[in-house]
C-alpha cells in the first residue's frame, strides 16, 4: 500500500518537473522537441532537440533559464515559433 502511494506521488512530482512538447513538419520531414526540466543544481533548463524524421540527423542544445516562470515563457515563445513555421503539435501519451 505504502509503495503504491509513494509511486503515485513520485510520478506526479516527476510530471511536474519534466514537461515535454513535440512538433512535426510533414512538408519537410522535420521534428522539433523541447524538454523543460531541472538540472542537477536545481536550475531550470530547456533542452531543444531537432532533426529530420526517419534519419539520424539532428542536434541538441540546452538553455539555462533564470526561473521556472522564465522557462515557461521561453517554451511558449518556442511553441509560437514552431506554429508559425507550419509545425504540427504532437500529443504524447
Amino acid at each position: 500500500m505504502f509503495l503504491a502511494l509513494f509511486m503515485k506521488k513520485f510520478s506526479e512530482y516527476m510530471h511536474e518537473l519534466l514537461q515535454e512538447k513535440y512538433w512535426v513538419n510533414p512538408q519537410n520531414n522535420r521534428y522539433y522537441r523541447i524538454v523543460l526540466q531541472q538540472n542537477l543544481f536545481a536550475e531550470w533548463v530547456i533542452i531543444k532537440i531537432w532533426g529530420t524524421l526517419h534519419t539520424k540527423l539532428g542536434n541538441t542544445k540546452t538553455y539555462l533559464c533564470s526561473s521556472y516562470e522564465d522557462a515557461l515563457e521561453k517554451a511558449s515563445q518556442i511553441a509560437k515559433q514552431r506554429t508559425r513555421k507550419k509545425y504540427i503539435a504532437v500529443v504524447a501519451d
